[in-house]
């Protein structure tokens, strides 16, 4: 589930968003975009794997210590880290 607080431009709370995707979708979706020899993955802002093409199922729900945290904290939570070579 993914959430964000929704605001009004003074700061007063509005509600909150929620979106619900299967982590399915973004390995199936990184495996049609990858080209032979690449890795994509997706990360929670605090370096948690939450999906990854291609899976490597222990690496799924573990912290990821070499993302740094200023490569993070400039993209949404759950957004795409980028493609490495594997």
């Amino acid at each position: 589930m993914l959430t964000r607080r929704v605001s009004r431009p003074n700061g007063e709370f509005l509600g909150i968003v929620a979106g619900v995707a299967e982590l399915r979708y973004f390995g199936d979706f990184y495996q049609a975009i990858s080209t032979e020899g690449e890795s994509v993955s997706l990360f929670r802002r605090d370096g948690t794997i939450l999906a990854r093409y291609p899976r490597v199922g222990k690496m799924i729900g573990e912290k990821n210590s070499s993302q740094s945290r200023g490569t993070r904290q400039s993209r949404p939570a759950a957004a795409p880290i980028g493609r490495q070579a594997t």
